[in-house]
């Protein structure tokens, strides 16, 4: 049986939901059973696969090291955080039956895509191509990791065997470096790749602001399992931490390193946290809890430049005060990679133009993700590329999934506490509205309405009905009725309960 997360789209298979969400960690409750084809079990090799299979190896995902084939701890640091990897001068095999996929990118829209195409297609060939050097993992538990919260072996998607015995070749450490659609070959930095149905998956890079001195060390991004790596390799108790950007990912990893003993502080340039999730009073209660926390922020100023030589010593404001920091983490949005696509002659605006079926311009080629644009909307959000991936999986196999849309949607948990946004979060268009229920710090819950009709919600605190408000968002439903009948905030919250 599947379960999924209401919160952030993570799926569990089990007769039961888990205890606690490994990305976000929600509790059981927020978890739904759904109806879902059983993924095809792994088949047999066949009689004409290739005598020499790619060499595997193991190696360490926070050290790099090359490790032995039975060797689960690393020496380096005695980690057991050791993934299945390929060198980087692999071969990958092809063979006479049976169609050859390539996926390029291992986040959560990379590796759902290769997974959806081998439950289609049992006898396809599947390369799963991705720039970092160790198995797929989750990229939205990095700030977990940064807390302490989890290690880095419960980081990763599946077992070191699992994508062997599915036949899911895994180029780590590669980089596409062309796209040649005429030949439906990809020239990586392993050599050629051939392909009949290409999944572009390579998702978005940091945003680094246009800051003055960014040469000095210890100003990091947080995007990958490296990253992560350096930045704890740098948080000790009594480190001056200074996070640039005030949005959920900014905010769980100031909490995180707070939670290391760092002493934080939030450089946001809006007047208030969490501007795309949050309107005023609920940032400002959010703010103040994390105050509670020791995290302190500047917002509604800039930062201009970093200050030191050779490693950073603090961050100079617009207004020329500096915030002492020994390490600080840039975390101002990201930018989609698409570059290569671009070239490539695809149709890329905002991000790489998909329609409904994530099919770009190319017929053979799909994509999905954060750098997959529909209808003019990049998402940028885990559930909406897990819905891509699986869509842009179906199809190249042959299907006929459809993705109709996702509702922007945040869940923040791996702060304590919890918080929940969907839609419209101010009523600051036409025919707008707004249904307050509760405003008792820590506890904020507000529906925005569209003429009568459920457009967006923010769950402060308590976000048990976060399930159903996102059906009610979804739905469109209204509750223009009740409202005319004179019906209490209680009474409307109550009915979509």
């Amino acid at each position: 049986m599947k379960w999924v997360c209401k919160i952030c789209g993570y799926e569990h298979e089990g007769d039961a939901p888990p205890d606690e969400c490994p990305l976000c960690a929600a509790g059981p409750e927020e978890f739904e059973p759904v109806d879902d084809a059983p993924a095809a079990a792994a088949p047999a090799p066949r009689a004409d696969a290739p005598a020499e299979a790619v060499r595997a190896v193991l190696r360490c995902a926070l050290c790099e090291r090359e490790l032995g084939d039975a060797t689960c701890v690393c020496p380096n640091c005695a980690s057991r955080a050791a993934s299945l990897s390929l060198p980087p001068s692999f071969t990958p095999h092809t063979s006479a039956k049976g169609r050859r996929y390539v996926v390029v990118g291992g986040g959560v829209a990379g590796f759902t895509a290769a997974e959806r195409i081998r439950a289609a297609d049992p006898d396809g060939s599947i390369v799963l191509v991705t720039s970092e050097r160790c198995a797929p993992y989750y990229r939205l538990s990095l700030t977990r990791y940064i807390g302490g919260e989890i290690d880095a072996a419960e980081l990763f998607v599946h077992p070191q065997g699992w994508w062997s015995d599915r036949r899911i070749e895994l180029a780590i450490g590669t980089e596409v470096l062309d796209v040649r659609r005429s030949e439906h070959e990809l020239i990586t930095s392993a050599g050629k790749l051939p392909y009949d149905r290409l999944v572009a998956a390579t998702g978005a890079r940091s945003f680094v602001p246009p800051l003055g001195n960014l040469a000095v060390r210890n100003a990091l991004p947080l995007r990958t399992i490296h990253d992560a790596r350096e930045i704890l390799s740098l948080a000790r108790p009594g480190t001056r931490a200074v996070v640039v950007g005030g949005g959920v990912l900014g905010l769980e990893t100031a909490f995180g390193l707070a939670r290391r003993g760092c002493e934080i502080t939030v450089c946001e340039g809006s007047t208030h946290l969490l501007s795309r999730q949050l309107d005023p009073a609920s940032a400002a209660i959010f703010q103040r809890h994390l105050e509670q926390k020791g995290i302190g922020f500047a917002l509604g100023t800039l930062p201009a430049s970093l200050v030191g030589d050779e490693a950073v010593r603090g961050v100079k404001l617009a207004d020329e005060s500096v915030i002492d920091a020994e390490l600080v983490v840039l975390s101002a949005g990201v930018r989609p990679n698409n570059l290569v696509w671009q070239r490539a002659g695809l149709t890329v605006s905002k991000g790489l133009v998909v329609d409904d079926a994530m099919r770009t311009s190319d017929p053979d080629i799909f994509a999905a993700g954060d750098g997959a644009e529909h209808k003019g909307v990049l998402y940028g959000i885990w559930p909406a590329s897990l819905e891509m991936g699986k869509v842009a999986g179906d199809n190249a196999a042959g299907g006929a999934s459809v993705f109709s849309g996702f509702p922007m949607s945040y869940g923040l948990k791996v702060v304590d506490l919890d918080l929940f946004s969907i839609g419209l979060t101010r009523a600051n268009e036409p025919g707008t509205s707004e249904l307050v229920l509760r405003v008792s710090p820590p506890a904020y819950a507000k529906l925005v309405l569209r003429d009568g009709v459920i457009a967006g919600a923010i769950l402060l605190g308590d976000t048990s009905m976060s399930g159903r408000i996102r059906e009610a968002v979804l739905a469109r439903r209204s509750v223009g009725a009740m409202i005319e009948a004179g019906k209490s905030a209680d009474e409307i919250f109550a009915a979509i309960a």
